[in-house]
């Protein structure tokens, strides 16, 4: 190892210039931690340029699905608005005379937990309530037996209690009728009535119908509902049969005609014997001179 004064004063040099060395990147590394501290904490790190995907958003089944899962909602067009049939007109029937009559009760019934106000229309004579299911011509009402009406139209309003009822009448049919009615058909009967009414935010409807049979003169209550009768079925139209040949004639004169160049007739005609005469004749070909 060299120990003279040079060698020191180089080596004493070298350490001196390290030194500053390492100054100099300590103070470059303070420079960029305090750089780095003051920067916004949005900059300090760079986007990932594949971020994961995110959660699926799976709504708790106990849950609603928040409005943007629900879809579009139906509303009614605009002007419309949606009946519904709050009051009934229904019948009650009551057979009496032992089958010979039926009584027919009329009631207006509520089927809704509050009163309701029913506004009814008529015709004088035969008043607010409409017989279904009878024939036409038939009067239920007993019309026949009234006076003329000073005024036709009818108009009244009733207050029908929460689910209860209010009576609109009563009539009775005979089943070999009455002054003003033939007797009632024989058969099924289905007797309902209908009205010509309104009440605030619904409907005035028929109820269902009162099923009767009458069988021999006497009336009772069907047990059974009547099977319509199946539609018959139409059956094509047979193919026409082709003509049959009239049968060949005895004593049939004799065909004198000759037929060159061409077939004669077969078959017979509308008077039974073979026909007389020839086809069309046969074309001729002319064969022509070849040239040379």
């Amino acid at each position: 190892m060299d120990s003279s004064p040079i060698a020191h004063v180089r080596c004493k040099k070298h350490h001196m210039a390290r030194g500053a060395e390492s100054l100099r990147l300590a103070a470059v590394a303070l420079l960029s931690l305090s750089m780095a501290c003051s920067r916004p904490a949005s900059r300090a790190s760079a986007p990932d340029p594949y971020p994961p995907p995110p959660p699926a958003a799976h709504p708790s089944p106990s849950k609603a699905p928040p409005p943007a899962l629900q879809g579009p909602r139906y509303r009614h067009p605009e002007g419309a608005i949606a009946f519904h049939c709050l009051v009934f007109a229904e019948a009650e029937a009551t057979i009496e005379e032992g089958g010979k009559a039926v009584r027919l009760a009329f009631w207006l019934t509520n089927r809704t937990g509050i009163d309701r106000e029913v506004t009814l229309h008529g015709h004088c004579p035969r008043g607010f309530v409409e017989v279904e299911g009878l024939p036409n011509g038939f009067d239920p009402m007993l019309t026949c037996q009234r006076g003329a009406c000073m005024q036709p139209e009818m108009k009244t309003t009733l207050r029908v209690p929460a689910s209860g009822r209010v009576s609109l009448g009563e009539t009775q049919l005979r089943v070999d009728g009455d002054a003003c009615n033939s007797p009632l058909p024989t058969g099924h009967l289905a007797l309902s009535i209908s009205v010509r009414g309104e009440t605030h935010g619904g409907l005035v409807c028929s109820g269902p119908a009162q099923h009767l049979e009458n069988g021999g003169g006497w009336l009772r209550f069907a047990t059974t509902m009547p099977v319509p009768a199946p539609t018959p079925q139409r059956l094509p139209a047979p193919e026409p049969s082709p003509p049959r040949p009239s049968p060949m004639r005895e004593n049939c004169p004799a065909c004198g005609i000759g037929c060159p160049g061409s077939r004669p007739l077969t078959g017979t005609g509308p008077d039974g014997c073979p026909l007389c005469g020839c086809e069309e004749p046969w074309p001729t070909i002319t064969r022509q001179p070849s040239a040379r």
